[in-house]
């Protein structure tokens, strides 16, 4: 099975949020509609970052999107660390 994802901006407020709607498409279907609300903050010499995501119908739904993301998020700080071993 194919699956895609579209989003689409909702608001940016540079440096300290951002907010988006997913919808996820699952066999040709549109899923519901979620929304994701990231937020930014300086802490100490780095960057706090808070991540929600609502509008679920299910719970299980809801924790399929957190795996996801927590997968997403520890790449991203793999990343992030990565950059600093190399500067």
């Amino acid at each position: 099975m194919v699956f895609q994802q579209s989003a689409m901006v909702l608001e940016v407020d540079r440096p300290q949020l951002l907010r988006f709607s997913v919808v996820w498409i699952e066999g040709g279907r549109a899923g519901p509609e979620t929304e994701v609300r990231v937020t930014f903050r300086a802490d100490g010499a780095g960057t706090r970052l808070n991540f929600v995501q609502g509008g679920f119908a299910e719970v299980a739904e809801r924790d399929g999107h957190s795996q996801g993301w927590r997968e997403c998020l520890d790449r991203l700080a793999a990343a992030v660390d990565a950059a600093k071993v190399r500067a």
